[in-house]
């Protein structure tokens, strides 16, 4: 659950609080940052009624892995007082992925191959002026602590989790 005196979740925290929330929290979380009109498209669906639905537990979402995702990129660079930001950087047109928006990749790119590239949109994102990092890092522009073990996620090139991405 998101907890507004968080700014800003690390990788892992935003990996995990995505991997280990219930499906209705993931799809909750998703519609109260990013709006239901894009949980939808990231579902791969016409109408934000199958959200209501998705909630309602009516009807399984048919791309839990892609929301899952999703959440986890949002919450990666955005909390309640912020969702704006989050916002915008699903829509705005990305130059780290040759001018697509990130939801563009997220709806229309098989999962395997839109994971790499938004994660180091993301990161290039985040680093842009050390605003994530300076709130959930060491300053260094990575969120390990000094001297510690580097970030470690899901690698979507290997396929390995707890695989350092290069």
């Amino acid at each position: 659950m998101l907890d507004p005196a968080i700014d800003v979740h690390t990788p892992t925290q935003a990996h995990n609080d995505a991997m280990a929330s219930p499906m209705k929290e993931v799809i909750r979380q998703l519609a109260d940052l990013l709006g239901a009109t894009t949980v939808a498209a990231i579902g791969d669906v016409k109408e934000t009624r199958a959200v209501t639905q998705w909630l309602s537990g009516e009807r399984e979402p048919q791309r839990p892995h892609a929301l899952r995702f999703a959440l986890q990129l949002a919450l990666m660079i955005s909390t309640r007082p912020t969702r704006d930001v989050a916002r915008a950087w699903f829509y705005g047109s990305n130059p780290q992925l040759e001018d697509r928006s990130p939801l563009a990749v997220l709806r229309d790119d098989p999962l395997e191959e839109a994971q790499g590239p938004l994660i180091r949109a993301l990161r290039t994102f985040s680093a842009r002026d050390g605003a994530a990092s300076q709130s959930s890092s060491n300053g260094s522009g990575n969120s390990n602590p000094p001297g510690g073990p580097p970030e470690v996620i899901h690698n979507s090139g290997t396929g390995v989790h707890n695989a350092p991405v290069s």
